[in-house]
């Protein structure tokens, strides 16, 4: 279950509640949609805090650069900062205007508890020199690492105050069974939205639907579709609206993949005049070593399709990611429109020694990373112990366990992730911190899967 669905209902609320309802939310001073929109890009892709597993894992910083006058400008700026024991503590976003100086933009902090699940994520904007609190994220876990809610508060005044709140429930496979938000109103939780979700036998999803309550009951309002191929590749997604008394067409999205279940086409269409309309198309290509080479993005226009973006990936020599350019098409040629530029090291200048949480003779890894479809992770045990190997997303929330308790001897082993969830559905693109636990140690890498 991702965040955004969280803020998405913000929106939702707006449109469905009664006037007295939007009037409460209004006194809470509810920022517009660009606001939100700003807060869900941050809450849905935060970066985990994670162990350091060797001096070029973590990433130091990200520079972002627009193409303005035949070169490039700085003009976004994030520093990763990390205690002594290498894990990421907060994150500090600048902005840069033609001839000013770095600006401060937006600062995100994050607290973890012992088994490394983000309990705290707060967002910070940059206002009359200093940091005023935006949005903070709760999270409560089960005993297997789960969440199970998510409290949502908003920075009004200098102080934070309750807004929104999620809770998780599961099936005994692990899927998530049902997601039901409320909102803080007049000192009580109101329901809001819900979503209850259906799995086939393999723990694919094949069905979400979406809720509202209504004063006195829920009432439909969206329903998703998924289908899979016999690889377990999902084919096609598939959006309706409630109408009143039937299921109404909205979105489809198909997917196609290559020999290496990699997925290379993704269409999206649109229901119009009782068919579906082509909108967009992504095209995909990989390197020979696996990874992401580039993609090519598309619009229908006039009965074909027509250049819009074209996106290119670069490594260093161990295949992590150094710079992502985008152009845009101009009629007749790409020209040059951004690129992000990646600097990897150890953040706190602390030889790994002195990380009490990482003994010398343990070591962890990924290869290739980036990736797409799947990474394989390595790493040695100096003597024998209980091992679990597990995935968690960027909520924390755990996405796929590969080892569970096994014991495994000392030496080289490795575990292949072809980037599924615990449902063997293609999970999408995005950081991923894989933990692994062997005996009363715990160490953690970050993987980037790019789909």
């Amino acid at each position: 279950m991702k965040l955004w669905k969280l803020l998405t209902a913000v929106g939702l609320i707006f449109l469905f509640t009664t006037g007295l309802q939007a009037q409460a939310l209004t006194s809470q001073g509810l920022a517009g949609m660009a606001q939100w929109q700003e807060i869900q890009h941050s809450i849905e892709n935060p970066s985990l805090p994670f162990v350091l597993t060797g001096s070029d894992t973590s990433t130091l910083q990200t520079l972002q650069q627009v193409w303005r006058n035949g070169a490039w400008e700085d003009y976004i700026k994030t520093t990763y900062y990390y205690n002594s024991q290498g894990v990421r503590t907060y994150e500090i976003t600048q902005k840069k205007e033609p001839g000013k100086d770095w600006e401060n933009s937006s600062k995100n902090t994050y607290q973890f508890d012992s088994h490394q699940n983000v309990i705290e994520f707060a967002l910070y904007s940059w206002k009359n020199n200093k940091w005023d609190p935006s949005i903070k994220m709760k999270n409560k876990y089960n005993a297997v690492n789960q969440i199970t809610e998510s409290e949502i508060l908003q920075g009004q005044n200098g102080l934070w105050v309750r807004l929104m709140k999620m809770t998780i429930t599961y099936d005994n496979s692990g899927n998530e069974k049902q997601v039901l938000q409320q909102m803080w109103m007049n000192n009580t939780w109101v329901d809001m939205i819900r979503f209850t979700y259906q799995f086939n036998a393999q723990n694919q999803i094949i069905e979400e639907l979406q809720e509202m309550w209504m004063v006195t009951s829920w009432t439909k309002m969206e329903k998703t579709t998924h289908r899979y191929d016999a690889n377990q590749n999902r084919t096609e997604r598939v959006v309706q609206t409630w109408a009143g008394s039937a299921w109404q067409n909205k979105s489809k999205t198909t997917f196609e993949y290559d020999s290496s279940n990699r997925e290379i086409v993704r269409t999206e269409m649109e229901w119009s005049d009782n068919a579906w309309q082509n909108q967009k198309k992504d095209m995909t290509s990989y390197n020979a070593d696996g990874t992401e080479k580039d993609e090519t993005s598309q619009v229908w226009q006039t009965n074909a399709w027509v250049n819009v973006s074209y996106t290119t990936n670069e490594y260093n020599g161990k295949k992590r990611l150094t710079m992502v350019t985008t152009q845009v098409w101009d009629g007749s040629q790409w020209e040059n429109s951004s690129r992000t530029l990646y600097t990897y090291g150890n953040p706190t200048g602390v030889e790994l020694t002195e990380n009490p949480a990482l003994p010398g003779d343990f070591v962890l890894a990924n290869y290739p990373n980036p990736f797409n479809p799947d990474t394989r992770i390595q790493f040695e045990l100096p003597h024998a112990a209980s091992v679990s190997l597990s995935i968690y997303d960027a909520q924390g929330r755990l996405v796929r366990t590969l080892i569970s308790g096994q014991i495994l001897g000392s030496g080289s082993h490795s575990a292949n992730w072809d980037g599924r969830d615990s449902r063997f559905q293609t999970a999408a693109s995005g950081v991923y911190i894989y933990r692994l636990r062997a005996g009363r140690h715990v160490l953690s890498g970050k993987c980037t899967l790019l789909r």
